[in-house]
């Protein structure tokens, strides 16, 4: 298997080699591969991180192709009569999941073929249902670093969609319900919120194991002995029996509240009617008393509201004490966080106008935070407007809040401008310093919109039009244009370079943003720098390749249109190694770049002496003749020892660039300043070493000097000197 396999090579060949197999040209079998049992296997090991993950993404769209394609599939599949197909099916979905590739699991769950073969509340080979890994896989990816910016709930929630059964007891007897809750896990409690089917179907003696209230000394009660040392003080012995006497529950109340609950499950008004007609809720605080004292319970009014029942919701609303509205049950959540995590705008309307809104402040407050995350914008909505209603509730949490705003997942960009724009409207302080006060890696909300995963533009440039400080985000704006370019960031960079005072040639990491832009291959972010000042040729004197043009990178780089851009610039070709040298007489072949216009016009000498040497050294003859069938080279021209090319193809002991440049018209009696002859030079460098290539030479130079010279070729007319 080459599930361990990394890189992009190993999955391209194997899909490859699978869509060679589909040719049908071996008369082959999807069933050969035992691709089945390869997903089987290593969806029971598999480990996020540890596997190339695309592979076997590979792996599971190439068997549901197969299996959707092949003519004996089909059949098996239209009668509905082979299991086999079931248990692959549901190998395929659970590994899907696994790597949360929902287009995979949607392949199937939708295909009119395959979803009567499915059945998604049931267990794999590996005794694993779909519902659980895709709930186990959200907390297993939020806890790694790399993957938390990606994680959400909507592999759970398309799932509970398409009819997944929630209520069962996963792993070690645990309620997905119970860890959402525990767990503070609110995009998962909103799903089974607004999909209460399965909630409804939890039996009364589970919801008993969850909610059962169990006696215990509260924390603030633990406060009171450990600050009074009672231990220690033998006195005060007496102080904690009758703090434990009266902070325990009695079994009387314990079953007056199991009956309630009870009796709101089984939907019997007529008994929870009776209890409040008899005080026995005022008379033994039910609602309160054991709910204050206790780590895991509903209140009476919360619980109804989450089953739905609306007629004990809507009377115990009206009728229990105000306390019950703002209590909080063992998971810390109150009636408003479930009327909040389903948008329940019209609850939240009667629960707020029954009570006073300046005791509940908070509440709104933690609710708007909670309704940014899972991108509840109705909630959103309806808690701003309260609170800029009620003068002083809350403004001091907008400067924080709008943080949550910015790095929500869920918002959209045109509500998280919507919210902000309204936050701002309050006189919210858009530059406010959140460090080493709220849970965020950024300190400012400019910085947090741009450091986001998925970075949006409109949400900056919104900031940026409303007053953010660049200077306290980024230090200046060369560092922030820079690090735009660097991160791909190339419409918020344009924006920067047209409405900003900026150095176009500032140097950052021993580069600038022009050099940056050019190896992003960016033209028009190219072209802008460009137009706004940016030097052309300026190369800082720290950088590994600063003997090397921007050119001569474009050119290396086979980037046309930066190319054609920086010419428009005349900008220079410089470069400090014969590769570059080689690369650019390349690219003297590709017309459309407009290079050779440009090095005639321009009159930019790309020769030298050693440059020529070094192309007879390494052979490279057909460099050579691209700069004379380009008019780039003249061969009777001299360096400043009179020596022409053809004096260095005897040097270096070449017959076959000897032959070239006399085929070119090359002067085989030409002296140099020395009053050196070719035939000179053939002797001293390969008379004694050489005998053969100098055999060959002086035979090459004797037929040349038999024949009349032909007239130099055309392109010898316009001269580009040998220097």
């Amino acid at each position: 298997m080459m599930c361990y396999v990394f890189g992009e090579e190993s999955t391209e060949s194997l899909g490859y080699f699978f869509k060679t197999l589909k040719t049908n040209l071996f008369n082959f079998c999807y069933k050969d591969l035992n691709l089945d049992r390869v997903i089987s296997v290593v969806s029971s090991v598999y480990e996020y991180g540890h596997m190339n993950n695309d592979t076997l993404n590979l792996y599971l769209k190439t068997l549901l192709d197969f299996i959707l394609e092949e003519p004996s599939s089909s059949q098996s599949l239209k009668d509905n009569e082979n299991k086999e197909y079931s248990t692959t099916l549901k190998s395929i979905i659970n590994l899907a999941i696994k790597l949360d590739n929902v287009e995979i699991v949607k392949s199937a769950l939708e295909s009119k073929a395959l979803k009567p073969l499915i059945n998604i509340n049931s267990k794999d080979e590996n005794n694993e249902y779909p519902i659980e890994i895709a709930f186990q896989n959200y907390f297993l990816r939020k806890e790694d670093l790399f993957y938390n910016s990606k994680i959400n709930a909507d592999m759970f929630q398309y799932l509970v969609e398409n009819d997944a059964n929630y209520s069962m007891k996963f792993g070690n007897d645990v309620y997905i319900l119970y860890t959402s809750l525990l767990s503070k896990s609110h995009e998962f409690m909103k799903v089974i919120l607004n999909h209460p089917k399965y909630l409804k179907q939890i039996k009364f003696d589970d919801f008993k194991e969850i909610f059962l209230p169990t006696t215990s000394i509260s924390i603030l009660g633990m406060n009171v002995i450990l600050y009074n040392d009672i231990f220690s003080n033998p006195k005060l012995i007496n102080v904690l029996e009758n703090y434990l006497q009266e902070s325990t529950p009695n079994k009387r109340i314990i079953i007056l509240y199991s009956l309630l609950m009870k009796a709101i499950y089984e939907n019997r008004l007529d008994i929870i009617k009776k209890y409040i007609k008899y005080s026995y809720l005022n008379r033994y605080k039910v609602d309160t008393r054991i709910l204050n004292e206790i780590h895991t319970g509903y209140s009476p009014l919360a619980f109804s509201y989450i089953l739905e029942r609306n007629n004990i919701f809507n009377y115990l609303l009206e009728n229990l004490t105000e306390t019950n509205f703002k209590l909080l049950d063992g998971y810390n959540r109150s009636t408003i966080y479930f009327a909040t995590l389903k948008e329940d705008i019209s609850t939240l309307k009667r629960l707020l106008e029954e009570n006073n809104i300046h005791e509940l402040h908070s509440s709104p407050i933690s609710m708007l935070k909670i309704s940014a995350e899972i991108g509840n914008m109705a909630s959103i909505r309806f808690f701003l407007d309260m609170l800029c209603e009620n003068e002083g509730i809350g403004e001091l949490f907008f400067d924080e809040f709008q943080f949550y705003v910015i790095s929500s997942r869920k918002l959209k960009t045109e509500d998280k401008i919507y919210i902000l724009k309204k936050l701002y409207d309050l006189g919210t302080n858009i530059n406010y310093c959140a460090e080493y006060k709220l849970d965020f890696e950024s300190s400012f909300p400019l910085k947090l919109a741009y450091e986001n995963p998925e970075m949006e533009f409109p949400l900056v440039k919104f900031l940026l039009e409303r007053g953010a400080n660049i200077e306290k985000s980024f230090n200046n704006v060369e560092s922030f244009i820079f690090d735009s370019i660097i991160q791909e960031h190339y419409t918020l960079a344009a924006y920067l370079i047209e409405h900003y005072s900026f150095n176009p040639n500032v140097i950052i990491n021993e580069t600038t943003p022009l050099i940056a832009a050019v190896y992003s291959a960016h033209c028009p972010l190219v072209k802008l720098l460009l137009e706004y000042g940016s030097d052309p040729d300026f190369v800082p004197i720290t950088n590994k390749a600063k003997k090397r043009s921007l050119l001569m990178l474009a050119i290396r780089l086979e980037y046309e249109d930066i190319i054609k851009e920086l010419i428009k610039h005349h900008a220079k070709i410089k470069f400090n190694n014969k590769s570059d040298y080689y690369r650019l007489i390349r690219s003297l072949q590709n017309d459309s770049w407009g290079l050779l216009d440009y090095i005639k016009e321009n009159h930019i000498d790309i020769n030298t002496p050693d440059r020529l040497k070094s192309i007879i050294m390494d052979g490279k003859l057909n460099l050579m003749k691209i700069l004379v069938d380009s008019e780039l080279l003249y061969m009777d021209d001299k360096d400043a020892l009179g020596n022409t090319p053809l004096f260095y193809a005897v040097q270096f002991g070449s017959p076959l660039f000897f032959k070239y440049f006399i085929e070119c018209g090359s002067d085989v009696n030409m002296e140099n300043y020395e009053g050196e002859t070719v035939d000179t030079i053939n002797h001293r460098y390969n008379y004694t070493y050489n005998q053969s290539t100098y055999n060959i030479i002086n035979r090459i130079m004797r037929n040349a000097t038999k024949r009349n010279h032909h007239d130099p070729p055309e392109c010898q007319n316009k001269k580009i000197k040998v220097q």
